[in-house]
């Protein structure tokens, strides 16, 4: 006790006393009639499989992804993800999930909950599927991808082998997709976004 008391505030031990439930369920967990667990709070919610759509035809990335009415692309995304990307002849579908923030999390917090194989390795394939997708929410209609103003975010390997962070959101007031790309760092995002991985 000498040691809790002398590295830990007392303000911090009174508040874990209520949390665990008091000064009766200390007791119990001191004398051993009472157990408890302690679990870490998830940070994302899995809201299920996502259907990443097939492409039948040739598809070129660069042609889609330009700014126009509908859609805006950043100048970040063109030079490190898009640069990579080239015409495809056809892509298959993929099923992949798709996980709701329920915090504030960074890229390293949020990539720790996700599975093993959850970069977008090829991003001529991304980028094939990301069309899509938007295509079928063309004007901001319900559907895999958020349309509520929150980030749609994706990590994608791009330029000098490096994983970005893609987002997607719509813009209401310009009722329009905007497409961006960032460095993975610190920042976090916020909750309420979701975040999308190549695989279930």
């Amino acid at each position: 006790m000498s040691f809790l008391i002398k590295d830990v505030p007392t303000g911090k031990l009174n508040a874990l006393v209520k949390k665990i439930g008091g000064l009766d369920v200390m007791d119990g967990v001191l004398d051993g009639t009472v157990e408890f667990s302690i679990v870490a709070r998830r940070r994302l919610k899995l809201l299920g499989e996502v259907s990443l759509p097939r492409r039948s035809k040739e598809f070129d990335p660069h042609e889609f992804f330009r700014t126009r009415d509908g859609l805006w692309v950043s100048d970040f995304f063109r030079d490190h993800v898009l640069s990579v990307a080239k015409k495809t002849k056809a892509v298959r579908a993929q099923k992949g999930a798709n996980f709701q923030l329920e915090d504030h999390s960074s890229d390293k917090e949020i990539r720790a909950e996700f599975p093993e194989n959850h970069i977008f390795e090829d991003a001529s394939a991304f980028c094939a599927h990301l069309a899509g997708m938007i295509e079928r929410q063309w004007s901001g209609t319900e559907g895999d991808l958020i349309s509520n103003g929150y980030a749609n975010i994706f990590y994608v390997r791009g330029k000098d082998n490096e994983v970005f962070a893609v987002i997607v959101f719509w813009l209401v007031v310009r009722r329009e997709w905007r497409v961006g790309a960032y460095r993975l760092g610190d920042d976090r995002w916020a909750a309420g976004d979701r975040a999308f991985s190549s695989n279930c």
